[in-house]
């Protein structure tokens, strides 16, 4: 998932490649996220989200989901318990059968006028 814009401090997460974050203290980190999806086609649609850790795939991290009927949206949101040590990177991977599952977001949302809705949203908390 890409992530183009950090809205406060980093604080020892870098991001590279618009994907990957980069920790630059040994620790655990509990990753929270929330992505915002949606399809366009008939029927169901079923997504797959998991984390990646130095490009190698996190066994047992995967978790699907499904996007129902014409023009469906979902939304993935939970949080992940990692260690990294420095130059340790993260990636959360996402995959889906279809071309119709896109990560979307939205603006210039009226009638009511509120928010924009960001494609996703990453918190990376060092816990220890």
């Amino acid at each position: 998932m890409r992530c183009n814009t950090v809205s406060l401090t980093s604080d020892g997460i870098t991001i590279a490649s618009g994907t990957r974050f980069i920790v630059s203290i040994s620790g655990t980190y509990n990753i929270q996220f929330s992505a915002q999806f949606e399809k366009s086609d008939a029927g169901n649609d079923n997504v797959d989200v998991w984390f990646v850790k130095n490009n190698v795939d996190l066994p047992w991290s995967n978790t699907r989901f499904t996007l129902t009927g014409g023009d469906g949206h979902g939304v993935a949101a939970w949080n992940y318990f990692l260690t990294g040590a420095p130059g340790d990177n993260f990636e959360i991977a996402w995959s889906s059968p279809t071309i119709s599952a896109v990560v979307a977001a939205y603006s210039g949302i009226t009638s009511p006028t509120r928010p924009s809705i960001p494609s996703v949203i990453v918190t990376f908390n060092q816990i220890a």
